[in-house]
């Protein structure tokens, strides 16, 4: 698995969660890919069934935006690789802020203030993850915080949370390849 920061700022708007958005970014195969930009995701494009029945969208003025790709796993995989990101989030911001968080589901939150978006789906090749962490929460449509009222630079925190993801997967495939059948 790979990792790469981007430094453009580019506004997310759905569309990018897709197979091969990363090879286009230059990461081909497993990996993940992080940059920081607004985000402003129309009913249209939402991936999440619930959420555009209820006529949602997703705003904020800026994010961190988390996009991984990995090939050959299903949708299952791909929550619960959503959902580790969502603690090592939460792991992070615990060594860098003395606010409490609650993860519920693939959502954190502090003080009742909702943190980050997520969704993870499939495409036919791949399944792909954006897990996204307001830095400027202006324009949310919910409670909502960011990195700034934390006190939390936008990139440091992103570097931090890539190099984790990309460790903790690495181990967990490492893990399934040492061990005997029984």
């Amino acid at each position: 698995m790979k990792s790469l920061f981007l430094e453009e700022n580019t506004n997310y708007t759905g569309p990018q969660l897709r197979s091969l958005y990363l090879y286009e970014k230059g990461l081909k195969g497993d990996g993940i890919i992080s940059w920081v930009g607004p985000c402003n995701v129309k009913t249209t494009d939402l991936v999440d069934g619930e959420d555009r029945l209820s006529d949602d969208f997703i705003k904020s003025k800026e994010m961190v935006h988390f996009l991984a790709e990995f090939f050959h796993k299903d949708i299952f995989f791909g929550i619960c690789i959503q959902r580790l990101i969502a603690e090592i989030v939460i792991d992070v911001l615990n060594e860098f802020s003395k606010e409490k968080f609650e993860r519920r589901g693939d959502d954190i939150y502090c003080n009742d203030k909702k943190l980050n978006v997520s969704i993870a789906t499939v495409s036919p090749v791949s399944t792909v993850i954006h897990f996204g962490v307001n830095v400027d929460a202006g324009g949310a449509p919910v409670a909502a915080i960011g990195l700034k009222d934390l006190g939390v630079d936008a990139k440091f925190f992103s570097e931090q949370v890539l190099s984790r993801v990309q460790k903790e997967v690495l181990e967990i495939y490492e893990a399934s390849v040492k061990v005997y059948t029984v």
